[in-house]
């Protein structure tokens, strides 16, 4: 009765220890992400990704600007100033920020991916942008994966069970916002 009793409190143990584990692999750690805009409000398609269960916006740069792509296809622009690039902006090839519509378990409401293909980037080591497919969906226009925001992230076609890189994100709802994404 003894052994059976301390086979059960090992297998416990090593349980706990386990999904320890999974919760600190949540986070992508292998790469260094940062974020901080504080415009939210002034920048339609992020103010309603991070106001609005169900909604999500891309995130990226292009000639000295903020580019912001809703699902929706809406997007709108913001110049970088030079406090933003002070404060620096670091992934591989963009954010994508929103609310699921589904909350996940570890009662994260705001999440944040990174806008690469995962597969592309660990496979090939190529840095491929998403874009939306559908309202919780982003697709490769390289390897064709489709990977679903509002399940964690997760490859639900394609091979390989990848899972795009996510980060830990912030709004405060201030006086115009401020939108923190680090890793």
């Amino acid at each position: 009765m003894k052994s059976i009793l301390t086979t059960i409190l090992f297998a416990l143990v090593l349980a706990v220890l386990s999904a320890c584990g999974d919760a600190d692999n949540l986070y992508a750690t292998g790469h260094r992400a940062y974020f901080q805009y504080d415009r939210v409000r002034t920048a339609t398609p992020l103010y309603t990704a991070v106001s609005n269960p169900g909604m999500w916006c891309a995130v990226s740069t292009r000639n000295s600007q903020y580019v912001f792509t809703g699902s929706g296809g809406i997007t709108a622009t913001d110049a970088i100033t030079d406090m933003d690039r002070r404060k620096g902006y670091e992934c591989l090839a963009g954010f994508i920020v929103g609310r699921p519509s589904v909350p996940d378990l570890t009662g994260s409401t705001l999440v944040a991916y990174d806008l690469v293909c995962r597969a592309c980037y660990e496979e090939h080591s190529l840095l491929r942008a998403l874009t939306f497919s559908a309202a919780e969906q982003v697709r490769c226009g390289r390897c064709g994966r489709t990977y679903d925001l509002s399940s964690g992230g997760h490859a639900i076609s394609g091979e390989g069970a990848y899972t795009l890189y996510r980060y830990h994100a912030t709004y405060g709802d201030n006086a115009s916002g401020t939108l923190t994404i680090t890793n």
